[in-house]
């Protein structure tokens, strides 16, 4: 059997075994609730909140001598690393014929990027010294994090193994791109959460929407 027909059969042909389907409906749910609490907690803030305020002190302490090295991170979420990514996700998917999982890497962190920028002026939330720069959710942890779930998407079908491995790297390259953020004073904390529910949130549904118009072809 070719590993083409290995993906599928793990699968049911689907992006989500059916296994995972409810926990993905679970955790879109909860995605779009913190992110619509959060937008309007912080609606119109140009300061950082209780929760962040904790959080950013302790990443400046962590992190203000290594100022080079958060700038070198960073780099992992410009757009030229994240389209990198995408397309070899997409390579993947066209190598093995999985034609939903295509549709998802190319369009999931589009449209989560999309997501992002129209809740930006809606909670008009800014950071810098001048407020200058509408900050919640974070752009930056939204394409990271949309390309990290729609990896777990892809390869939800694999060994526990791979998939424990795929976790703990996708968990390292999130908090790292997050401190950095914060560190950097880009982002608050809250920001950064925000970005991710949004990515998790719209990825899952998108998949989601795949899978039920797989199962009605």
């Amino acid at each position: 059997m070719t590993d083409a027909a290995q993906d599928q059969t793990r699968t049911g042909g689907r992006l989500l075994p059916e296994a995972r389907r409810r926990t993905a409906v679970w955790l879109l749910l909860g995605s779009v609730v913190v992110t619509a609490a959060l937008g309007v907690v912080y609606a119109g803030g140009r300061v950082p909140g209780r929760v962040d305020r904790p959080l950013t002190s302790a990443v400046n302490t962590l992190l203000d001598p290594h100022l080079g090295l958060q700038r070198l991170v960073l780099r992992i979420a410009d757009p030229l690393p994240v389209v990198l990514a995408i397309l070899a996700l997409a390579g993947y998917c066209a190598i093995r014929r999985r034609w939903a999982g295509l549709v998802l890497v190319l369009l999931g962190p589009a449209l989560a990027l999309g997501v992002t920028e129209l809740l930006k002026p809606i909670t008009g939330r800014t950071i810098g010294a001048d407020a200058q720069w509408l900050s919640y959710p974070s752009g930056h942890t939204t394409s990271v994090s949309a390309l990290v779930v729609a990896a777990w998407v892809l390869l939800s079908g694999l060994t526990r193994a791979w998939r424990t491995a795929q976790l703990a790297l996708s968990a390292l390259v999130l908090v790292a791109v997050a401190s950095t953020l914060v560190g950097l004073g880009y982002h608050y904390p809250t920001d950064i959460v925000g970005g991710f529910c949004v990515a998790l949130g719209t990825v899952l549904a998108l998949a989601l929407a795949l899978d039920r118009r797989s199962r009605r072809a």
